[in-house]
């Protein structure tokens, strides 16, 4: 062996050099120490190594992606179609009118709550007496502005007049998005149905309208009474029998019609509906022989004309319960 210092040649077994004295490294186990720590290392980094994969599992694998993805997007397109084409709502009908975008739909469902419109203020108040009497409730809605009168409404003239917002506001939001807007027709759709619920039960059941105040029963015989009461049949059939006699000019009615004080109100309604008129109209109808006036409110939008409320501004003028929504005996 070599002394790896001097070069000195020491024979084997020599742990020392003769001729330096500098340790001598037995070469031999030295070597199979590092052929053993490269094998080590050789095998530890074979395990990082990935194996090879079947050609026939990554075209398995890639098929079962392929399809998946494929899935995926089909599943998008269909909603989206659904979404956009459909857009429904609460009675099937399609809302086309934007009030802010003209991409907006107004409405919830496929078809107008309102109808097209009515040549007269006259005419719009006649459609809606015939579908009273034909206790059509669809028909009665159609004759309101429902998705013009959200369309159009200015709500900011609205707070302007009256210097407040509650919960009861004509119209809650601003029609500026696709959400607040369908809110908007919903809340409209709602009044209605108040309007025509209380015109009802004010001709034939007043007992349960009772001035808005709460209906107390003192047994289960008087609730299933009060029940039956509701539900009476016969209120549909007067209703058949009910006829349109005329109409009656609001300014006879009252004073105060015509006074500059209530041309001014009408003109700030206009304002606040985004109208191009307002109108009052009395119906004089007959039902179970008595003569009873009904008051409206009835708004011009373009050309056409709807049914804006029932009672409206002559209702108020005449003192008329707001829970009768505008009918009263002709002799008060």
């Amino acid at each position: 062996m070599f002394c790896e210092k001097c070069g000195s040649d020491n024979g084997d077994g020599q742990s020392i050099c003769y001729k330096c004295g500098n340790p001598i490294i037995n070469q031999t186990n030295s070597n199979n120490v590092a052929d053993s720590d490269a094998d080590s290392v050789a095998d530890s980094a074979s395990s990082f190594i990935p194996k090879p994969v079947a050609r026939q599992n990554v075209a398995k694998r890639s098929a079962v992606i392929l399809a998946v993805a494929i899935s995926v997007v089909a599943t998008v397109l269909v909603v989206a179609v659904l979404y956009f084409a459909l857009d429904i709502g609460a009675n099937g009908n399609r809302l086309d009118i934007g009030a802010n975008d003209d991409n907006l739909d107004i409405g919830v469902n496929g078809n107008r709550f309102e109808g097209s419109g009515y040549e007269s203020a006259e005419d719009a108040v006649k459609a809606y007496l015939e579908a009273f009497i034909n206790a059509d409730v669809d028909a009665m809605t159609s004759t309101f502005a429902v998705e013009t009168y959200v369309e159009n409404f200015n709500l900011e003239a609205s707070l302007e007049r009256l210097r407040a917002y509650t919960l009861a506001s004509q119209q809650s939001f601003p029609s500026n998005n696709q959400f607040t807007t369908d809110m908007n027709i919903q809340q409209r759709q709602s009044q209605i149905a108040s309007f025509i619920r209380y015109q009802y039960m004010s001709l034939f059941i007043p007992k349960a309208i009772n001035e808005g105040m709460m209906t107390t029963f003192a047994d289960t015989q008087e609730s299933r009474s009060f029940i039956r009461t509701l539900g009476d049949q016969s209120y549909i059939n007067s209703l058949s029998e009910m006829s349109i006699i005329g109409f009656v000019s609001p300014s006879s009615l009252h004073d105060s019609y015509t006074s500059e004080a209530n041309q001014r109100y009408i003109n700030q309604t206009t304002e606040i509906l985004g109208a191009q008129g307002v109108e009052d109209v009395v119906a004089r109808v007959e039902l179970d022989n008595q003569n009873l006036l009904f008051c409206f409110d009835a708004v011009r939008y373009g050309d056409k004309w709807y049914v804006h409320s029932l009672g409206g501004n002559i209702g108020t003028l005449l003192g008329i319960s707001l829970y009768a929504m505008g009918v009263v005996p002709e002799s008060d």
